[in-house]
């Protein structure tokens, strides 16, 4: 790499693309690009879902341990579990003070797998509060989403369009079909738990 490709902006896209390779030669060869950049670049390696680049700045920019909040904040958004488990290893308080807006987050977005993830780690309040209130609303919307994903693909698919683009877009774990389905039905699936939890009298047989 010449020296007039060291930049911030080559530095963040070398992020979002998830090029450990490059991101180490920052480190290596332009520090103070790494060190002035490090927060930012890690913040888009965790959006994109990009573990080893986030893990790979962390571990060597110690400044941009302290908003891993805002990292976690941006892979939930985005679905990125991976990212998700890496930041919780690195910072075990990340759950205790993101993790119930995080659940939300998931919720809002019906984001299955983070759903999943993070229940079992916040309070049975917390979570019991999120899910009870507007709970089967959100199974209705995402249901319609997943049937509207689908009724449009096949219009698409009739209409000529590219059968792999249509494809990568049934198959994103944030957009297509079976992501909002397993949503609605892990929504579902959290409810009769945590309603089962709460049930008065509600004991474990001997």
């Amino acid at each position: 790499m010449a020296s007039s490709e060291f930049n911030q902006m080559s530095f963040d896209i070398a992020a979002m693309k998830g090029d450990v390779k490059t991101i180490k030669a920052f480190k290596t060869k332009a520090p103070d690009i790494f060190k002035k950049g490090a927060y930012t670049a890690a913040w888009c390696a965790a959006r994109d879902g990009h573990v080893e680049v986030v893990k790979f700045i962390l571990e060597n920019e110690p400044a941009a341990k302290k908003r891993i909040g805002n990292m976690f904040e941006v892979a939930v958004n985005n679905n990125c579990l991976d990212v998700l488990k890496y930041l919780e290893e690195t910072d075990p308080t990340v759950i205790e003070t993101n993790g119930p807006a995080a659940f939300y987050e998931a919720f809002f977005n019906v984001q299955a797998d983070t759903m999943r993830y993070l229940a079992p780690k916040l309070s049975d309040h917390i979570v019991r509060h999120i899910l009870m209130d507007g709970g089967i609303d959100k199974v209705r919307y995402a249901l319609e989403m997943a049937q509207s994903i689908k009724q449009s693909a096949g219009k698409s698919l009739q209409d000529g369009q590219d059968p792999q683009m249509i494809k990568e877009y049934l198959d994103s774990p944030v957009q297509g079909y079976d992501a909002y389905k397993r949503g609605a039905e892990t929504i579902l699936e959290l409810m009769i738990q945590y309603i089962d939890k709460k049930k008065p009298g509600n004991s474990p047989s001997p």
